[in-house]
């Protein structure tokens, strides 16, 4: 896989009508380490999540250019149990990678700076956006070794 390429995710029918997929931008990635933690070195934000047309594709937001892809049925879900407990991200494993996706930061990007509503909402919004893209990963082949 080619670092750098572009990739234009593809999610709907003929109509341009939403099917089966997920893309979410304004996460965090970064590399992970075992046990979910991160590795040190620089992370990636914003970032896009995609799930569509069979295959995962992690993106950078700005120019749209790949971090890694990798077909649905080979990603899986490796995220430690205090992660799943907090719910703001999970930990892939892709193309012998492993990447820590987290989706605190997505409340922000699409509502500004907000304070102490922020320190509530942007949690809470993490976790509905982190289920919906595991059951689309599941949906679409991914395997959850939780």
């Amino acid at each position: 896989m080619a670092y750098g390429r572009s990739f234009t995710p593809h999610i709907s029918d003929n109509q341009g009508a939403r099917t089966d997929g997920f893309s979410q931008g304004g996460c965090s990635i970064a590399p992970g380490a075992a046990g979910g933690n991160l590795k040190r070195g620089a992370g990636y934000w914003p970032c896009r999540v995609v799930v569509g047309g069979g295959n995962v594709a992690l993106l950078m937001q700005l120019g749209n250019r790949t971090i890694d892809m990798a077909p649905a049925e080979s990603v899986q879900i490796t995220a430690p149990r205090w992660l799943r407990r907090l719910g703001t991200g999970t930990t892939l494993s892709m193309n012998g990678r492993l990447w820590v996706i987290d989706f605190t930061r997505v409340y922000q990007l699409e509502h500004g700076p907000g304070g102490w509503p922020q320190l509530v909402k942007g949690p809470r919004h993490a976790r509905t956006m982190t289920r919906d893209f595991t059951a689309a990963l599941l949906s679409a082949g991914g395997a959850d070794l939780g």
